[in-house]
């Protein structure tokens, strides 16, 4: 009996053990499995093989023979339509403009070159300067005739009545300022890209305006045409200047609304004295033009409204419709909050009478002439908050019988004749 009970204990701790022994490795297998699910989700130390792997860029083609005669064509045509302020870049941006044209979209740098690297003088066109390009995947070459120090020079056809190419050189502005803080009138050099006067004969223009110009002042001052063929087509994107591009201009009558003004700041007599011109102009952008002095001063026969430029960034209208003779246009919602001066801003502009009554005058000082011979004018100014206004002569001079009264702004200073 006492042999049979020990062998039944025996028994029983063999059979214990095994099941303690299995459950281990169940548990043990159990764990290692959630152990490998959870390091499915883990970051792994260890080098994975990237399966987004980028191809590489496949080579672009060959340009054909017929793509390379095209490029060659262009290359002859602005073989001296450079300057040293042209960088590598700016070449390569000018010559894309006229290959896009003829269905050429890839002109590129051969790699190693510096793109911020400018053309070297070549005054007698020597062809010292090399541009290794790519059109395409083959390999070409322009190489600059003439390249002239900050400037390239107009080429006229013989009777001076078309530009075959358009000059344009450096150009330094020194202007005086005072400094609040140093109570001292400083001198500050500006420089701009601007555009060679052009000849009052001509009437065709290239359908592109260069790249680099960022200036029109003055460009077709006194020009006797109505109509300047290919002028319409101008790129005017980079363009910050547009002081009195057409002065004087007399016949000049064309329609420019497709203009990009949108980088332009200073629009100081644009049209001044251009008595033909009334073209529509309201679809220009203008937010941030901040001067407008004079610009359509004389200008007769303008009659547009304007009513969608945004005027926000504009501080000087100063005689900007003087003697505009026809102008009635709805310029009822501009913003002349920064407008400092309304000195013969609307003079001898006889037929206007625009309701203007919402304007915030607030900040202007000089109001002498604003209205002066204005003959239709008797809007209501009642509302206008003249409080910083320290000059008023003439402001209604000679229309005393329709703006009187109470329709006049609560001046602080009398009006004086």
């Amino acid at each position: 009996m006492k042999k049979l009970l020990t062998f039944l204990s025996s028994f029983c701790l063999i059979t214990t053990s095994s099941l303690l022994v299995i459950s281990c490795k169940n548990t043990i297998n159990a764990s290692k499995k959630e152990d490998h699910k959870e390091n499915e989700h883990m970051p792994s130390d260890q080098p994975q093989e990237d399966k987004t792997k980028k191809e590489k860029p496949k080579p672009k083609r060959l340009a054909t023979e017929e793509e390379k005669k095209k490029l060659e064509t262009i290359f002859k045509e602005q073989e001296n339509a450079f300057g040293t302020f042209h960088t590598y870049k700016d070449v390569v941006d000018q010559l894309l403009v006229y290959a896009n044209e003829k269905g050429l979209k890839d002109i590129t740098l051969v790699d190693g070159l510096n793109p911020n690297e400018h053309l070297k003088e070549d005054k007698e066109g020597k062809s010292q300067n090399v541009v290794k390009l790519k059109l395409y995947g083959s390999d070409v070459t322009f190489k600059p005739k003439k390249v002239l120090k900050d400037e390239v020079e107009t080429i006229y056809s013989e009777d001076k009545k078309k530009i075959k190419q358009i000059g344009y050189k450096t150009n330094v502005i020194i202007k005086e300022t005072y400094n609040n803080e140093t109570r001292k009138n400083e001198k500050i050099t500006l420089t701009n890209i601007k555009i060679n006067k052009i000849k009052d004969s001509v009437t065709e223009v290239p359908k592109h305006l260069p790249l680099k110009i960022d200036s029109l002042t003055e460009a077709f001052q006194q020009s006797k045409a109505k109509i300047i063929k290919n002028l319409e087509n101008w790129n005017t994107k980079n363009i910050k200047n547009m002081i009195s591009v057409f002065d004087s201009a007399k016949e000049f009558n064309q329609d420019i609304s497709s203009w990009n003004t949108s980088n332009v700041v200073n629009m100081s007599g644009m049209f001044k004295d251009a008595i033909k011109f009334n073209q529509p102009l309201n679809k220009w952008s203008v937010e941030n033009v901040v001067e407008m002095e004079d610009m359509f001063a004389g200008a007769s026969s303008f009659n547009q409204d304007l009513n969608k430029w945004k005027t926000h960034s504009l501080k000087n209208i100063k005689q900007m419709f003087w003697e505009a003779t026809s102008f009635n246009g709805d310029i009822s919602t501009w913003d002349v909050s920064k407008v400092t001066t309304l000195y013969n801003s609307f003079a001898d502009a006889t037929s206007f009478n625009r309701d203007i009554s919402k304007w915030d005058v607030s900040n202007i000082t000089n109001m002498e002439g604003t209205f002066g011979r204005a003959k239709a004018f008797d809007q209501n100014l009642n509302s206008w908050n003249v409080e910083k206004v320290t000059t008023n002569r003439n402001f209604n001079k000679d229309i005393t019988d329709k703006l009187n009264g109470n329709k006049l702004p609560k001046f602080k200073v009398q009006i004086t004749y």
